[in-house]
């Protein structure tokens, strides 16, 4: 019996017996007995005559409302996390957080789909360019895991993600895009980790957040790869951002002895951001388009 039920167990007996000894309310709801004197709705009286203190409901209606509610709880206990968090602090964002990751896709047109017991999975082509795709991750359900076959890019910036499918290398023109936003979370990259089919990429900032995310991204995944354009010095007084850089200098220390064992390119660029002072925004690649080189890069 869970302890709401324990709860409208006692206050029922409570509303028919209308006073109860004190030895038969429940010890994993005692909590409940003190909100429950303190606000007056119940007393502890020792009636004459008898040894045993008893419990004497004073609000009827109160603990009527109290039954109701928590009736209602378990009614909806299977139902939305934000609605019951309401129930239980009065406002949908204290409590549980929501029980699934919802995911921007676009492109993939070379990546497959299958179940997490190998069960090929048709995936709707949209119907429309503007017509992007979504995948909720149920984190309940973790059997029903979606499992993608091939080439996954993840990019930071919704613009960036929702139109760089035309200045992709060609090697990765059929690479399936997925929106993150700012730091890769440990929920995201436990689902990235059971993606045991997909070759994963991320496209970074050039700044410490996003060479902090590609630690961590390598962390879990030992075979991801980077993708960073090649920086001319004519894009760098262009884009160059120094702001970016000087919020999140905390990094950087930290993360030179991880650079320095990488490959030459990513260890060049971070080396040139840290001298300069300044990072570049994935944003800029837009700006660029099909004029970029990249640079597909295995972390180590």
């Amino acid at each position: 019996m869970s302890v709401s039920q324990k709860e409208v167990a006692i206050l029922r007996r409570l509303m028919q017996e209308g006073r109860i000894p004190t030895s038969a309310w429940p010890k994993g709801v005692a909590s409940l007995l003190d909100q429950l004197i303190r606000s007056g709705i119940v007393d502890l009286e020792k009636p004459k005559g008898l040894r045993s203190v008893y419990i004497v409901l004073k609000n009827r209606e109160a603990v009527e409302s109290r039954i109701s509610s928590l009736t209602y709880q378990d009614e909806v206990s299977t139902e939305s996390v934000r609605a019951m968090n309401i129930l239980k602090s009065g406002a949908s964002k204290q409590g549980a957080r929501l029980p699934y990751l919802t995911l921007l896709l676009v492109g993939g047109s070379a990546v497959g789909w299958e179940s997490e017991d190998g069960t090929p999975v048709a995936w709707p082509k949209p119907a429309h360019p503007s017509c992007l795709r979504v995948l909720n991750i149920d984190e309940r359900a973790p059997d029903n895991l979606l499992q993608p076959l091939g080439d996954v890019i993840l990019v930071e910036n919704k613009d960036l993600a929702i139109n760089i499918s035309e200045i992709l290398p060609e090697a990765l023109k059929g690479a399936l895009v997925i929106h993150y936003e700012g730091w890769l979370s440990e929920r995201f990259l436990q689902v990235l980790k059971r993606w045991r089919y997909a070759k994963l990429w991320i496209i970074p900032d050039l700044d410490p957040v996003g060479f902090a995310n590609i630690k961590k991204l390598a962390n879990y995944i030992p075979d991801a790869g980077v993708l960073i354009p090649e920086v001319l010095d004519s894009h760098f007084q262009v884009f160059q951002n120094t702001s970016i850089w000087k919020d999140n200098f905390s990094l950087v220390e930290s993360l030179t002895p991880w650079v320095d064992q990488q490959d030459v390119a990513l260890k060049s660029i971070f080396k040139r951001m840290h001298l300069a002072g300044a990072g570049l925004e994935q944003e800029m690649l837009m700006i660029l388009g099909n004029k970029l080189k990249w640079f597909l890069i295995e972390t180590r």
